[in-house]
């Protein structure tokens, strides 16, 4: 009874925590799904093993339970982007060469000490004699042995940032780290190489989740199957069937063992140590330095069972310190702090994807022994790896070089707003930035605004089109002129102040935002105030709550953001276009603004297509821009509106299909002109009304030419 009714809460809480996102990543359920496993495993071959008390299942569902309180409590308000995150164009700097270099040219000195501490074996064989030597001798490696957590480090930042640009490298990182965990002659090491780099393949949802799952426990059996057999061969077992059997018994054991362990260890009247284990890393420094006494040994002794085990599940050194409370407790801030790591893995900061790489071993092997707190000094050399990594790495790209810019201003007829504009890029404050090329594409203007502008210190030209080409043809045609990293497309009638260059490209150059690649700032209007000038990615419900004029009364449930105040950086789905910082590389491999889009709805297009790429777009308030807004478009209200229908009901064909692309079209047609009219007559502007007219009097005759037809793939 106890049994059918610990499979109900535990099924219960994991079905109730995938629903929540339905990924299976998110950690309660990892961790939910992994106990309710094991105690059906558990169940099943209970007659061989010994049965389980109720005190035993209490803590099971209880830890399930406040793991997954934990969890809720730091994920709190947060809605998983799942987007696809890929790392390309990362500098390869300094700190790169060493994690790779390190493990390299350490690697035969590394072969060298574990020679000696082979032949100093009795057993007969290299295998168990370096194995006995690694687990019963006190520090036998010294300071290289800190080559292993170096290079699954190394492969670990490899494989998440460079396996794209630098592919023989980050292959050769992987490779020594599989070969340093193959000489630890143990599973810990391979356990967590796999669990690093299968977890960030999922988080970055470059692999499914379901399929990284599989991977990870199809390799921990290959891996523990693996060394049992080769244990078998070199050792005196009688035949293939006997080995069979002794691996078998073996795996279920580990798999098991743990569980009857620690209901046991419950059960005993040893006194609370207060600490000591939960501790033992910096009690043992202590010890060394002469300040206090010797903490527990890491290695327990093996339980009064009818098998050999010394492995007590996570909760062994918690509940040995305070009892019950502390494995409750500990399951608690545990579920925080697995959500912490999901929630900011999720939004592609690169420290964060491989903090979360790291977490999913000690999670994956609750069932087996705690690998958290017993890993301490393990975790604390991984973190200082890390936190060299990326703050040293971040310095070298944005003090030690210039970051390279191209800038492309697209003009027509804007008068001596684009003056401005050129006047302030060079009052702008250039410090780490390289201005390569300043290209103003000058759309058949005839108010001579493209002339005469000051071409001193900045390495500005103006080339002119016969015919006005459409906004995102002639910003191709600029962005193809220069070969910088970053590309700032930039409206005429904006006016940048001192900060508004080197501030963004140092937040793009720093590693941990490696995975944003577009970038937008602070722009403040004419009266004064922010403007408001991100937005929601288009949906059909929020173009038919803008066609019906539902946007003027609940802004929070249209496309522009006018429910947010914009004082604060967040991502966001799509920046303006006014200010428009992207990486050249993400805006090559998307082929550019589309074309077919003359104006409007270029940059809500192209920022569609990157998120798909795995890249984000982020709003960076810190940093501002005065931007009057309407520009040039605002001499052609008529032609204006024309071209923002035009380019909406491409959209909709392009993103949502020919059904809801028609839907569009028609709502367009039979229900917008109404409520433009309406609205205009209420505010009494004639003007509107003309402008609406002669908007829709072009529009019908695209549709009569075979628009949208023509423009739609």
């Amino acid at each position: 009874m106890v049994n059918l009714l610990t499979f109900v809460i535990l099924g219960s809480v994991l079905m109730i925590n995938y629903f929540r996102y339905r990924d299976l990543l998110y950690p309660p359920v990892l961790q939910s799904g992994l106990w309710l496993a094991i105690t059906v495993a558990y169940v099943i071959l209970e007659d061989d093993l010994v049965p389980l008390s109720g005190s035993m299942y209490l803590v099971i569902v209880s830890g399930v339970v406040l793991f997954g309180l934990g969890a809720f409590v730091s994920t709190l308000r947060f809605e998983p982007l799942r987007a696809k995150i890929q790392f390309n164009g990362v500098h390869y700097g300094l700190v790169a060469y060493l994690l790779l270099l390190v493990p390299l040219v350490g690697l035969p000195f590394y072969i060298i000490q574990l020679n000696e501490l082979a032949h100093g074996g009795i057993a007969g064989n290299f295998f168990r004699d370096l194995r006995t030597s690694l687990n019963t001798q006190d520090d036998p490696l010294g300071i290289i042995a800190y080559l292993v957590p170096v290079s699954i480090l190394s492969a670990g930042i490899h494989f998440l940032l460079f396996r794209r640009s630098y592919p023989f490298r980050s292959t050769i990182s992987v490779l020594l780290a599989i070969v340093y965990c193959l000489l630890t002659t143990g599973r810990t090491s391979f356990l967590l190489l796999f669990a690093l780099i299968l977890g960030m393949l999922a988080i970055t949802r470059q692999m499914r989740s379901r399929r990284a799952l599989l991977l990870f426990a199809i390799c921990s059996i290959l891996i523990f199957v693996t060394i049992a057999l080769l244990r078998d061969l070199l050792s005196t077992v009688s035949s293939a069937a006997e080995s069979a059997r002794l691996t078998w018994e073996s795996f279920r054991l580990y798999l098991l063992g743990s569980l009857p362990a620690f209901d046991r260890f419950m059960h005993t009247d040893a006194t609370p140590a207060l600490g000591a284990h939960l501790f033992r890393s910096l009690l043992a420094v202590g010890a060394k330095l002469g300040i206090c006494n010797t903490p527990p040994s890491l290695v327990q002794d093996f339980a009064d069972l009818p098998f050999d085990t010394n492995v007590y599940t996570v909760y062994q050194p918690y509940f040995a310190d305070f009892s019950y409370p502390g494995i409750f407790i500990i399951q608690f801030v545990l579920g925080v702090a697995h959500g912490f790591l999901y929630r900011r893995a999720d939004r592609g900061n690169p420290l964060y994807v491989l903090a979360f790489g790291f977490s999913l071993f000690p999670l994956t092997m609750q069932f087996f022994q705690d690998q958290y707190f017993n890993l301490l000094s393990t975790w604390v050399q991984y973190a200082a790896g890390l936190s060299l990594f990326f703050p040293v790495r971040s310095f070298l790209v944005s003090r030690a070089r210039k970051v390279k810019l191209d800038i492309v201003i697209v003009n027509w007829n804007t008068g001596l707003q684009l003056m401005e504009c050129v006047r302030s890029l060079k009052a702008a404050d250039h410090g780490g930035v390289e201005i390569r090329n300043v290209v103003v594409i000058d759309n058949a203007s005839t108010d001579g605004s493209a002339t005469g502008l000051p071409i001193h210190d900045l390495p500005l030209h103006v080339i002119r089109n016969s015919t006005n080409c459409g906004f995102a043809a002639a910003c191709n045609q600029g962005a193809h002129t220069g070969d910088s990293e970053f590309i700032l497309f930039l409206n005429p009638d904006t006016v940048l102040q001192s900060d508004s260059l080197a501030g963004p490209l140092r937040f793009m150059s720093a590693a941990e935002n490696a995975s944003v690649g577009i970038c937008g700032i602070q722009l403040v209007g004419e009266d004064g105030n922010v403007a408001r000038s991100c937005s929601r990615f288009p949906t059909p419900k929020r173009l038919w709550a803008q066609i019906l004029g539902l946007d003027r009364f609940y802004p929070s449930s249209t496309q522009k953001m006018r429910d947010w105040d914009h004082r604060g950086s967040r991502t966001v789905d799509q920046v303006i276009g006014a200010f428009f910082l992207v990486r050249r590389s993400l805006f090559l491999f998307l082929g550019g603004f589309d074309e077919r889009f003359f104006v409007y709805f270029e940059e809500v297009d192209l920022s569609v297509r990157a998120l798909a790429s795995g890249f984000s777009s982020y709003y960076l308030a810190d940093y501002q821009a005065f931007h009057k807004g309407g520009g040039s478009s605002e001499q052609v209200k008529a032609k204006r509106l024309f071209y923002s229908f035009k380019s909406r009901i491409l959209y909709s064909y392009k993103h949502f299909g020919s059904l809801s692309g028609t839907v569009v079209l028609l709502a367009t047609l039979l229900c917008e002109p109404f409520t433009r009219v309406l609205f205009a007559l209420c505010n009494g502007s004639a003007q509107n009304i003309v402008a609406t007219v002669e908007a829709y009097w072009l529009l019908i005759r695209a549709l009569c030419s075979g628009f949208p037809c023509e423009s739609v793939e």
